[in-house]
């Protein structure tokens, strides 16, 4: 399963686009840590498309599934690009919505950036 993603800033918030969601716009916020690897990764621009795959590939980066907390998991940053620092961070928290998007909190997370 691959499937593309835009992420748009609005003020200091990143939000996944998510035309089918119909809950809450705050549901849809990246925080605690993805928001920081949505500003490495956007460079600077207000919107960045990422290729998100549950299959096995040569990516851009990978997030590991370490542990379930609240409505959601940490996930590990591993990072195969030498022209992207991720710094001091290196685990992020995604929400309840990744379960909607792929039915489950995936094990590994293959992500590329699109543009």
């Amino acid at each position: 399963m691959s499937s593309k993603f835009d992420f748009e800033l609005e003020g200091k918030r990143w939000y996944v686009v998510l035309p089918e969601w119909e809950g809450d716009k705050g549901e849809l916020e990246m925080i605690a840590g993805a928001d920081v690897m949505l500003d490495i990764l956007s460079g600077g621009n207000q919107t960045v498309t990422l290729e998100l795959s549950l299959e096995p590939k040569t990516c851009y980066l990978t997030l590991f599934f370490d542990r379930e907390d609240g409505d959601g998991g940490w996930y590990r940053i591993a990072t195969r690009n030498e022209n992207v620092e991720f710094e001091d961070l290196d685990e992020i928290w995604l929400c309840h919505v990744t379960k909607f998007v792929f039915g489950e909190l995936p094990p590994r997370i293959f992500i590329n950036k699109l543009n």
